[in-house]
């Protein structure tokens, strides 16, 4: 309570209301004093940014656009999170580093290639560079190719502006809870908004880009930068490049087919098959614990679909869906909010 207290009073708190994904109290300090009313943000990827576009004292100047025609971004959804990432390069059957160590060993042998991931954590126990080092060096991949680069130094420097081989294991992601303090920070005088989402996936864009951004891609020539590769996995890699689009980044997007690690299916693929195995692998003990309706709300609070899916995308599934049979008992209908169980 005393650790509660001295964030409370020394910062500024605004309690999140239980119906935004879970109570809490936010913190956040401004940084930049009010007087200073005239400030020039220098930054490529800002207008990509959900938390620059949604505030109301930054205006933005029109610029010519870099021409990224020239950038192919190899991508595959796959989980890349840091714990993730941890969690395969520490088991016995590791994926992550053989589909790293058979892309570079399609890469021709006098290029040289930038792979960019998490910094080991404090606890030593991880070591995604070692890891990857090994597995490389046993595929008979010269150590002296490769260069790396961790989150935290994505963003200013020029060291590997030569190198035309990028490969990201993994994107750093920012915690909602941050994301909604940030966001109120700029805006206090607007309202929470329902989900973070669109926030949160333009934060991994604008991570992706500045990212691959060290690479020769940086070398500009009549506004068309310099060509380069990048290959890229995540759970919203869909939702990322979205945001590329939408701004008119035209990066030639590959889809890659991976040969070690496991694809993972699009959103709505993944939205279907957990609307499908939740009903019909818990449909019995629905119905013993909330009767023949049960609303699309408390059954997503007691079987958590996964992150990769947004609560919009699960509620258009379901009137798409309209119903989920089980053969010889029943279905369950979905009308409005509610999924009701009808007997044969």
């Amino acid at each position: 309570m005393g650790k509660l207290l001295s964030i409370t009073l020394q910062d500024k708190a605004i309690a999140l209301p239980s119906n935004i994904e879970g109570e809490a109290i936010l913190t956040y300090r401004t940084v930049v004093p009010p007087c200073l009313d005239r400030i020039v943000i220098l930054d490529a990827s800002s207008d990509i940014r959900d938390l620059i576009a949604r505030d109301n004292s930054i205006s933005h100047k029109e610029c010519k656009r870099k021409d990224y025609s020239s950038v192919s971004l190899h991508y595959w959804r796959s989980g890349g999170g840091r714990s993730t990432v941890e969690k395969d390069l520490s088991s016995p059957h590791s994926t992550i580093d053989k589909e790293v160590a058979r892309i570079v060993k399609n890469i021709p042998e006098d290029e040289s290639v930038l792979v960019l991931t998490y910094k080991n954590d404090e606890s030593g126990k991880y070591d995604i560079k070692a890891k990857l080092s090994t597995t490389m060096l046993e595929s008979g991949i010269r150590k002296d190719r490769i260069d790396w680069l961790t989150w935290g130094k994505h963003t200013n420097l020029n060291n590997y502006a030569h190198i035309k081989y990028v490969i990201i294991v993994g994107i750093l992601r920012r915690d909602k809870g941050d994301l909604r303090a940030n966001y109120y920070g700029q805006n206090p005088s607007l309202p929470q908004p329902d989900s973070i989402n669109e926030i949160e996936h333009s934060e991994l864009a604008h991570m992706l880009y500045q990212g691959a951004m060290r690479g020769h891609a940086r070398n500009t020539i009549n506004d068309m930068a310099g060509n380069m590769n990048v290959w890229v996995f995540d759970n919203a890699i869909e939702e990322i490049l979205s945001v590329f689009r939408s701004h008119d980044i035209n990066f030639n997007f590959v889809e890659y087919t991976p040969e070690y690690m496991k694809r993972r299916g699009t959103a709505t693929e993944v939205g279907k098959e957990w609307i499908t195995n939740t009903l019909q692998s818990h449909g019995k003990d629905i119905r013993e614990n909330y009767g023949n309706r049960i609303s699309t709300r408390k059954l997503k609070e007691i079987y958590p679909p996964p992150e990769s899916v947004s609560g919009s995308l699960l509620s258009n599934l379901f009137k798409k869906i309209g119903s989920i049979e089980l053969p010889e008992y029943g279905e369950w209908r979905f009308e409005g909010r509610s999924c009701i169980w009808v007997t044969r």
